[in-house]
């Protein structure tokens, strides 16, 4: 089963899923695991770094 939510609760996010896609103006910026470190959340989400896992 899939489900796809939405939000800005990266902590939250981080818990319950087993993958999370970043977007960022308006455009897939990737897909990390749950355990990724923050720094890559953090350059996926300001569009620094563009890689799909």
């Amino acid at each position: 089963m899939t489900i796809i939510m939405t939000s800005s609760e990266l902590g939250e996010l981080r818990k319950i899923c087993d993958r999370i896609a970043i977007i960022s103006e308006g455009r897939l910026a990737g897909i990390l695991p749950p355990d990724a470190p923050d720094v890559e959340y953090g350059l996926m989400m300001s569009g620094q770094k563009s890689e799909v896992v």
